[in-house]
């Protein structure tokens, strides 16, 4: 099509994937969002006036026809400026809803009251002022440029003041996580079972009603809790607002006591717990294990999960675990780190396998699962490279198939588990047995591990402590 200049992806923010940097309208004074969050997305292509750059796809003969970008711009409304002169020279851009990008805007961001909050490094203050301000007045007049800076005015303050109170609460926030993990977590783990694990629900019932998470404060923002309640209300939608509040509730606890049993797993009291507790289908994991076969093991954040990998390895299962170095993101407090090193480290001696971040030794996974070793996983953290739709949930996702691909190039059998809580010092490990994958299709391998993992969840949806990311996840169209 002749007059079509650029073609733009949604782009979605890589911190909070649920906010979509919507491309703008010219009113002929400013630029305003094209489609309000509140209206949802459509399927269709649709025409915009003004996408931002990341990931615009442009018609080289456009950009020479209006002379293309203006340089002496360097950063900052370059983009805007550029494509008010193609609409204005009769071209059309389009945003293609379907193709999605994950973008950073920004030095930082955090969630407020009134949406999404950026804040950029210095230097790109000057160019938004010099550049904005000479765009808005060139293509809206004196008007156009008076509104712009009533807003960058208003920006400016609002940074100036809730600077000094995120100070303020970040230095509380820094006593409270260095108390928290660093003496009462470690201090709970030495008192006897039962005493624990009833500190342990009480510490999650004040987490709760603080909206406590240390990914929350690592952001500089509660955002936990209430993303809990939506995803309660998704997975249960007739259940009322009553149970979505109190099941949110029970979601703190839960994940409170996963977070003490983490500080157990180094300390005597194992052996007890692994006496006291089950884990079906052992007899067919340690038959694979002496055949060599490598298996993929694939469980989601729901309930005792880690426990479960504990478990296995004290029964004989060598058990290596996929991890991430996100734990290692600076903007995660000190003892919250440390916490994770020390309990990885307990992990991996009752495991007898490695955790190892996948984004250093990703190769290591292989070659254990060649070995007829086990690797562990994590499935319900969506798949923002996949392109396969599995049903999950009451709905169509795009989840990770990486559990497929790796039983694919090693020969290895895929199933999956899930650790359910029974009691004090007492877990079962529940097993969807291994099995040979479908080596042409990953959504027929996949969808009985999701289906077995629904099944769990939808049981005690108040136990996956990861529900907080369903609202995020990318459904099909």
């Amino acid at each position: 099509i002749p007059s079509v200049s650029a073609i733009s992806p949604t782009v979605r923010c890589r911190d909070f994937p649920e906010i979509i940097h919507y491309p703008l309208k010219w009113n002929g004074k400013q630029l305003l969002p094209e489609i309000n969050e509140t209206r949802g997305l459509i399927s269709e292509a649709v025409q915009v006036d003004s996408p931002i750059s990341s990931g615009t796809l442009y018609r080289v003969d456009a950009l020479k026809t209006i002379g293309g970008f203006n340089e002496s711009y360097f950063i900052d409304f370059v983009d805007h400026e550029c494509h008010l002169r193609l609409r204005k020279a009769g071209f059309t851009l389009w945003w293609e809803k379907n193709a999605e990008i994950f973008h950073q805007l920004g030095a930082i961001q955090r969630m407020t009251d009134s949406g999404l909050w950026i804040e950029h490094e210095p230097f790109r203050y000057y160019y938004m002022a010099r550049n904005m301000t000479e765009g808005h007045r060139r293509i809206g007049g004196l008007m156009s440029m008076l509104i712009f800076w009533r807003e960058i005015s208003r920006h400016i303050v609002i940074i100036f003041y809730e600077d000094v109170l995120m100070q303020l609460s970040g230095k509380a926030a820094h006593w409270i996580q260095t108390i928290d993990f660093g003496y009462i977590l470690p201090a709970m783990a030495r008192l006897s079972l039962p005493l624990g694990e009833t500190l342990s629900k009480a510490r999650g019932v004040i987490q709760a009603f603080m909206d406590y998470d240390w990914r929350s404060l690592a952001l500089r923002y509660p955002y936990v809790r209430e993303r809990t309640r939506q995803a309660m209300s998704m997975i249960r939608p007739n259940a009322g607002e009553k149970y979505c509040k109190s099941a949110t509730v029970r979601r703190f606890m839960h994940n409170s006591r996963e977070e003490w049993q983490a500080c157990l797993f180094g300390r005597p009291v194992m052996e007890e717990i692994s006496r006291r507790s089950i884990i079906e289908g052992i007899a067919d994991l340690r038959r694979n294990q002496d055949k060599r076969r490598g298996m993929v093991m694939v469980s989601c954040h729901f309930d005792s999960f880690c426990m479960g990998m504990v478990l296995m390895g004290m029964q004989g299962i060598r058990v290596n675990v996929i991890n991430t170095a996100a734990i290692e993101d600076l903007r995660i407090h000190a003892a919250v780190r440390r916490f994770f090193q020390h309990k990885y480290k307990s992990m991996e001696a009752r495991m007898h396998g490695k955790m190892v971040y996948h984004e250093v030794d990703m190769p290591f996974f292989y070659r254990a699962l060649e070995r007829g070793e086990t690797v562990a996983l994590m499935g319900d953290i969506p798949g923002s490279k996949s392109d396969v739709y599995i049903p999950f949930l009451n709905s169509m996702f795009k989840m990770p198939v990486g559990a497929w691909h790796m039983a694919l190039k090693t020969n290895s059998l895929l199933g999956a588990f899930v650790c359910v809580h029974e009691g004090i010092g007492k877990y079962r490990v529940i097993c969807l047995p291994p099995a040979e994958i479908d080596p042409a299709s990953p959504l027929k391998t996949l969808k009985p591990v999701y289906a077995f993992m629904e099944a769990h969840i939808r049981s005690m949806p108040d136990r996956w402590v990861a529900s907080d990311l369903l609202p995020a996840y990318t459904g099909s169209a």
